[in-house]
């Protein structure tokens, strides 16, 4: 392994020059000496779209205006590429969805390059642009405006930035945990969904009432297919008057054969391993030009790109060490696949990073391992490029070959923290609860930062839709229900339910008892909020790209936002601060309850002077009740009890869609955020500060090593 490293601080001017060819080498170093910038052709594009087409239905605007933004585009091929294409106008930039990003972009535009977190560089003209001709056409018709139209008052008033069961990634995402069934799609290219969807229109009974519409979308369909095609041969055009202009013949030679690859894919099928790659990133790229993103995976790339690997391996137009060149190329493409949010939220998931997972290992359809040289090349051109995307997962099973358990050890030790490693039998579990078949599930990959899937295109959903506050459930069984920190969104308002003032409390299951009444009222709130965005974006937000590439979308005729999907997943509940509520539980139940060292009367106040003046009170909580993380049954059985709570009464509901919702406990940095509006709470925690992250116990409280943490949290 080749590595020459370098301080990877752009904002200094020193930046990471990592890969195993000079090629690789050298569009590292300029890739990460460019700072994020946002661009504004798709918001340009759409907008113009829309003022033409008022009144025409949603899905065929949406396919008008995206092949709009494809036609503005620019065709950008950088210095030394073999893989070509951008999500943005320029590299390492995110377009701009007005749809979705007006409500907070209109105020945060000005400051948008100077924040401390993901900051993007704008253009003064950028800024007058969008303040001036895009944003203002845009006031009343965004998603989060369609969706406040329609959710009851009381709901948006819970959950619009109180830090209580909010839906914001589902406010300001679209189109996103997706993963496009790539062995599919390189059977036929896109011109086979092309010709389907004119097969299906054709055949349509104008007099069936069940098919009114149908024609709509599949009108759509078609115009998408041939903006793609467009789109893909405006960079074979562009290749070829650079490969007019090239000196360097071995460059000219590189250009010309990036023309005839884009001439064929991706709306022809590919046939070498070349074309499948180059395919691929097109159809990224589109689809993060549809949609916001984040998480559209590649999947289970070691197992449909290995036919055109071995086949060209074989007859001798590609080389191992070619073939890791190109992945490398695509490793430093996914890094620049950003993603745009609000200063909140990217506190929240920090990095600018769009979760894309590409997973290697796990079984074939008969459940032999199905590990193969991809599987290995995948791994070592994440060593080689050291890039923080794709995530790169390794998919384990008591088959897994020992080499490949060695080369993921090797990666793991780089500390960048790739790989992550799942089992094969928990995510097949997993994923049959979801509803796929044994022999389905089997085929699983890990769809976003965690989530288990199987069979790219068949799914359609999210885990991250809502979040239910545990820190906020624990805190509001003392204030019943009322958020008292001072200067927030809802201060001084019930934003929970009452559940009676704690000082009347005789037993610890009485407090318990208030805390699920807090969980269960949230859950409830956040669940109602998610399915008001969901209608919202079924009614005015078609998906027809991500929609032609879904399982039975084409055979209903209906979009993915309309039911068209086989199996749909979410749009789940995020649960934050499980240490945090076990640790409250435990603290209260020991020393009020049972060693009744403090009162509740002087808890509640400690609590509401957030411990000015209470501390040996706090020193009490911290140091002398069990605490999660130790493998103490005490406190860990308190985290089983809450979060399998919250966990089935969230499987209990059904959304629009027909399909149970989805519980979650992988909520990336959000305990930073949501811990900001959670007051002082009984396991010595102050106001504001952080809650315990993910399932994690809360900080400085694992005292017995890393075991006991292992063995609390798989009680969960």
């Amino acid at each position: 392994m080749s590595v020459m490293l370098k301080a990877m601080d752009w904002r200094k001017g020193m930046v990471t020059e990592l890969g195993s060819t000079d090629r690789v080498r050298n569009i590292s170093r300029r890739f990460h000496s460019v700072r994020p910038s946002i661009c504004l052709h798709r918001a340009r594009a759409y907008t113009q779209v829309y003022k033409q087409t008022e009144g025409q239905p949603s899905v065929i605007r949406r396919a008008k205006a995206l092949a709009r933004a494809l036609e503005m585009l620019p065709a950008v091929i950088l210095e030394d590429e073999l893989i070509v294409g951008l999500p943005a106008c320029k590299p390492r930039s995110i377009t701009v969805k007005p749809e979705l990003h007006t409500p907070w972009l209109r105020n945060d535009i000005d400051k948008l390059d100077e924040r401390d977190q993901d900051p993007y560089t704008v253009s003064d003209t950028e800024k007058r642009e969008f303040k001036e001709d895009i944003a203002p056409y845009w006031h009343g018709k965004t998603l989060y405006d369609m969706w406040k139209a329609r959710c009851p008052e009381d709901i948006v008033r819970k959950v619009a930035n109180t830090g209580f069961g909010s839906v914001a990634p589902m406010l300001f995402s679209l189109g996103y945990h997706y993963n496009p069934d790539y062995e599919e799609i390189f059977k036929t290219g896109l011109n086979g969904y092309r010709d389907q969807a004119r097969r299906k229109m054709a055949a349509l009974d104008a007099a069936d009432p069940q098919e009114v519409g149908k024609d709509q979308f599949y009108r759509a369909v078609i115009m998408v297919c041939d903006a793609i095609e467009g789109y893909a041969r405006k960079y074979a055009a562009r290749a070829r008057e650079l490969a007019a202009q090239e000196s360097d013949p071995l460059r000219k030679q590189e250009l010309e054969g990036i023309a005839r690859i884009c001439d064929t894919v991706p709306h022809g099928a590919p046939h070498t391993f070349h074309e499948a790659v180059q395919a691929l990133w097109f159809i990224e790229c589109i689809a993060y030009i549809e949609g916001t993103g984040p998480v559209i995976p590649l999947g289970r790339f070691d197992q449909y790109m290995y036919p055109f690997y071995k086949k060209d391996i074989e007859e001798g137009r590609l080389s191992k060490e070619q073939a890791q060149e190109l992945i490398e190329c695509l490793w430093l493409k996914m890094n620049g696949v950003l993603w745009l949010q609000d200063a909140s939220t990217a506190t929240s998931s920090a990095g600018y990073v769009p979760f894309n997972n590409v997973i290697v290992g796990g079984v074939d359809r008969y459940g032999n391992d199905a590990t193969n040289e991809l599987s290995y090349l995948c791994l070592d051109a994440m060593m080689e490029t050291r890039t923080v995307q794709p995530n790169i997962s390794a998919m384990l099973h008591p088959k897994s070959p020992e080499e490949l358990r060695m080369k993921v050890a090797d990666l793991v030790a780089l500390g960048l923290g790739h790989p992550s490693i799942y089992s094969l039998r928990t995510s097949t579990l997993s994923c049959m609860t979801l509803g796929y078949s044994l022999g389905e599930a089997m085929n699983c990959y890990i769809k976003g930062c965690n989530e288990p899937a199987a069979v790219g295109g068949m799914q359609y959903g999210f885990a991250a839709g809502g979040w239910c506050n545990l820190g906020m459930a624990t805190e509001f069984a003392f204030t019943r229900g009322i958020k008292t920190l001072k200067g927030q969104k809802g201060s001084g308002e019930r934003i929970g339910t009452d559940t009676g003032d704690p000082r009347g409390f005789q037993t610890f299951e009485e407090l318990k008892e208030a805390v699920r009444k807090q969980i269960d009222h949230q859950i409830r709130v956040a669940h109602a909020a998610g399915q008001y965005v969901l209608q919202a974006s079924k009614q005015d937000f078609a998906l027809p790209f991500q929609s032609m590439l879904t399982k039975d979308c084409l055979e209903r005729g209906k979009d993915v936002l309309d039911g068209g999907a086989r199996i749909y997943v979410g749009p789940g509940i995020e649960f934050v601060g499980i240490a945090d509520i076990a640790d409250s539980l435990a603290a209260v139940k020991k020393l009020v309850f049972e060693d009744k060292r403090v009162s509740m009367d002087e808890l509640c106040k400690a609590l509401e002077a957030n411990f000015e003046g209470y501390e040996p009170l706090r020193q009490l909580l911290i140091n002398h009740a069990p605490k999660y993380g130790n493998d103490v049954d005490y406190v860990d059985l308190l985290a089983v009890e809450m979060l399998d709570y919250g966990a089935d009464l969230t499987w209990s509901l059904k959304t629009i869609y027909g399909n149970r919702n989805t519980p979650v406990n992988a909520p990336a940095s959000a305990n930073v955020p949501f811990g900001f509006p959670v007051g002082a709470l009984p396991n010595g925690r102050k106001a504001s500060e952080p809650l315990a992250d993910g399932c994690s116990p809360a900080p400085g409280m694992d005292m017995c090593g890393p075991t006991a943490v292992i063995k609390s949290v798989t009680k969960l």
